[in-house]
């Protein structure tokens, strides 16, 4: 997803920022898309959700247990 929305990155607000644009605009571009996707997510295929998300399930976690040492 994150190199998605850096090919998604318009040249005005990549270019004034040279080699730092990369850094600052991709963590913009994916706060805001990524929202946006989790809203989606429920219309679209299993496959896609992980492409794009990294998983169609939510993770569970086992209750009762002590936190590592």
């Amino acid at each position: 997803m994150i190199y998605l929305a850096s090919l998604g990155a318009p040249e005005w607000l990549v270019t004034p920022l040279s080699n730092a644009g990369e850094l600052v605009v991709v963590p913009i571009v994916v706060g805001a898309v990524y929202p946006i996707m989790r809203v989606i997510e429920p219309h679209l295929p299993d496959c896609l959700t992980r492409i794009l998300l990294g998983s169609a399930t939510p993770p569970s976690y086992p209750r009762g247990r002590e936190p590592s040492q």
